[in-house]
């Protein structure tokens, strides 16, 4: 009968034990390397403000601020360490909060190395919170303020163009010519000023007509005449 050596099998029981250890500790590893981990705010950067802040440095930020701007620059310590969301509130200087969530519209993530995130406020903001989600193989217990990039002092608020106001408009001058005044008849000879006669003067275009009127009866009255005479001679008078 064949009988193994106590030894044989106990060299064979470590061997597998060493492997189901190595493949936890890989898978551990893996995990703690891929899974996202909140991480808070580095607590004395809190109460920071652009103008103020220690560090100040405008040249890495794509694109730079606009007038009116503060630029925020947060870093994620460590060699292998990605952020992957962000949310910080800030206290408005004219009073209330704006709470700014990356990525997103008020700043972003750098996608050539994500253990870098910008963020843009308007000026005069203070930090007042913040967290992360991050991933990495490193010690991941906190993330801090590198730089800020300040508006600048005195740097111009674009103004907005004024409307223009309505050109008044001109009274139009009249062209028209002046009608003319009526014309004072003059004072008759012998009479008082202004005195008309009864009965108007008769114009030359009347006259024609009582003419033509004449003329008209003087030939109906002839007509008359030779057409009488014609009857009589046919009766033989």
């Amino acid at each position: 009968m064949f009988h193994r050596s106590p030894s044989r099998v106990a060299q064979r029981i470590g061997i597998v034990v060493c492997g189901l250890v190595a493949a936890v500790t890989f898978a551990t590893a893996q995990a703690q390397a891929t899974d996202s981990v909140t991480v808070p705010l580095h607590a004395p950067h809190v109460g920071s403000t652009a103008a103020g802040f220690g560090q100040k440095d405008c040249s890495d930020f794509a694109p730079a601020p606009t007038n009116g701007q503060d630029g925020w620059h947060f870093v994620l310590p460590g060699k292998d360490g990605t952020f992957t969301q962000l949310q910080l509130t800030f206290t408005l200087s004219g009073g209330g909060q704006l709470v700014v969530t990356l990525p997103g519209a008020n700043g972003y993530i750098k996608e050539s190395n994500p253990k870098h995130a910008y963020v843009y406020t308007p000026a005069g903001a203070t930090l007042a919170a913040g967290t992360a989600q991050a991933t990495g193989d490193g010690k991941l217990d906190k993330f801090v303020l590198s730089h800020t990039c300040p508006t600048k002092p005195g740097q111009p608020t674009p103004s907005v163009s004024p409307t223009p106001s309505a050109t008044p408009s001109v009274p139009s001058t009249s062209t028209e010519a002046p009608t003319p005044s009526a014309s004072l008849e003059p004072t008759q000879p012998g009479g008082a000023a202004g005195n008309k006669p009864d009965t108007l003067p008769i114009t030359g275009s009347a006259t024609n007509t009582v003419l033509l009127g004449g003329v008209v009866v003087l030939a109906i009255g002839l007509a008359l005449v030779i057409s009488a005479r014609r009857r009589a001679r046919q009766q033989g008078v």
